[in-house]
């Protein structure tokens, strides 16, 4: 029974992994093919504001209030920072023209992909399913508030395209390049930050 059980563990961090390089050679397929994916990207809307700047710094003091754990304190803002710094990087990159601004709902100014929406939903909401996993939860309520947050984070990349300000490439895009980004983070968070800042009893 034992022996089982930690090859079924030592699978899990691998499994991560390879899925961590499958996003980012998606995202990389997606990055060469940009001209060839735009007569797909048009679709939806819904909450784009819960990804927005100040969205994203207040839900983030938040959570340090709510988490009361000062071990954590640090990686929830390094989180941020992080991954904000990132999506502006790989923006001047690729330096992609929004859609035509005759079709957009909403002003925005800036290159187009990878959208910093979809990274930033990714990013600052995977985070908290990352918390939510080490957390005291219920194995059932884990997993329903984590599809809660996943269903969240795909109707604000969603919204990006309806409001006419991204192509869905853009936001395909800002998803997988934040979810190799959150498999290296929280491997970092979990070796040097979460362990390191543990007081000895």
């Amino acid at each position: 029974m034992t022996s089982s059980r930690s090859v079924s563990m030592d699978k899990q961090p691998r499994l991560k992994w390879i899925a961590a390089l499958l996003c980012m050679t998606a995202f990389f397929l997606i990055s060469y093919y940009i001209d060839q994916l735009q007569p797909l990207d048009e679709i939806m809307k819904i909450l784009s504001h819960m990804a927005g700047p100040s969205a994203l710094i207040i839900g983030s003091l938040l959570l340090a209030i709510m988490i009361r754990q000062r071990q954590k304190w640090l990686s929830i803002f390094l989180n941020l920072s992080i991954s904000v710094t990132l999506n502006l990087g790989l923006k001047q990159m690729y330096a992609r023209p929004r859609p035509a601004i005759i079709t957009a709902l909403v002003a925005e100014s800036g290159f187009s992909f990878p959208s910093g929406h979809s990274m930033g939903s990714a990013a600052f909401y995977g985070f908290i399913i990352y918390l939510i996993a080490q957390s005291e939860m219920k194995p059932a309520m884990k997993r329903a508030v984590s599809a809660l947050i996943i269903t969240l984070i795909g109707l604000i990349g969603f919204s990006r395209v309806y409001l006419g300000v991204h192509y869905l490439s853009d936001v395909i895009g800002g998803f997988l390049v934040s979810s190799v980004y959150l498999v290296v983070f929280t491997a970092f968070v979990n070796a040097y930050i979460d362990h390191a800042e543990t007081p000895s009893e």
